[in-house]
């Protein structure tokens, strides 16, 4: 990456930061147990729209991924499990494709089987590399 870049996407990074970091305090604090995390992809689908990306959101049908390599049996209701995913398509193609990938669902507060206390709602890097994607 040549001096130019670099300094570009610094000084974007500062000039976004207090944005990105409200936008990801804003995240954390939606609560988003497994099975209710829609609030949080509502959220996601609409930073990703903000952003000129195309959004696709639907409900995970497991009856479509039971024969796709790599399935394991869902031990947990998932009728109300979401996959949001923003496309970005530019003007021109050049260069390589980027995916970032995350979940927003956190383990439900309580003791866990193996008797530690489960935290209800901790920030994760995921969460926020995907709340402070900067504005296009």
């Amino acid at each position: 990456m040549n001096t130019d870049d670099k300094t570009k996407i610094l000084d974007a990074v500062d000039a976004g930061f207090e944005s990105q970091l409200s936008t990801t305090r804003d995240f954390v604090a939606i609560p988003s147990t497994r099975g209710a995390e829609g609030p949080c992809q509502d959220m996601i689908g609409d930073l990703l729209r903000e952003r000129g990306y195309e959004v696709d959101d639907w409900h995970l049908d497991l009856d479509d991924l039971r024969d796709l390599r790599g399935y394991g049996p869902i031990e947990h209701d998932f009728s109300k499990a979401r996959s949001v995913v923003g496309t970005y398509r530019p003007a021109t193609s050049a260069g390589k494709s980027l995916i970032l990938q995350g979940h927003c669902d956190v383990v439900p507060a309580g003791p866990s089987r193996c008797g530690r206390r489960r935290h209800s709602r901790r920030p994760s890097r995921t969460a926020a590399c995907m709340a402070a994607a900067p504005a296009t």
